[in-house]
């Protein structure tokens, strides 16, 4: 896996990760999928047919952030898949986000 430091390590943990879950084979990925390439992974001969999909995400088919500036009205699915802080934001704007998460479940 070739991860060359540019000042920017965003993304570093998911790559790992998802090298870890693929060449362990805790998880599967479709051999068309470009994440074995990214992983530095030969895919399998054939796909993997077990289903993982309770315990292994496999992506969706919009998935878009939710932050201060575009919540889930604008998001194409009308929920927020995951929520992104600005540099800007402190620790109030995280308890906030925090408890209306907790509010809704």
């Amino acid at each position: 896996m070739k991860l060359r430091y540019t000042g920017n390590t965003w993304g570093w943990d998911q790559a790992i990760i998802s090298r870890i879950l693929l060449k362990t084979g805790l998880c599967t990925a479709p051999r068309h999928l470009k994440i074995w390439r990214l992983s530095s992974l030969d895919p399998p001969d054939k796909d993997d047919e077990r289903s993982d999909n309770a315990t292994c995400f496999h992506g969706m088919e919009k998935w878009e952030d939710c932050t201060a500036k575009k919540g889930p009205l604008d998001h194409p699915l009308g929920k927020c898949s995951r929520w992104h802080f600005y540099p800007t934001q402190r620790e109030k704007d995280l308890l906030d986000k925090y408890e209306e998460i907790v509010t809704l479940a």
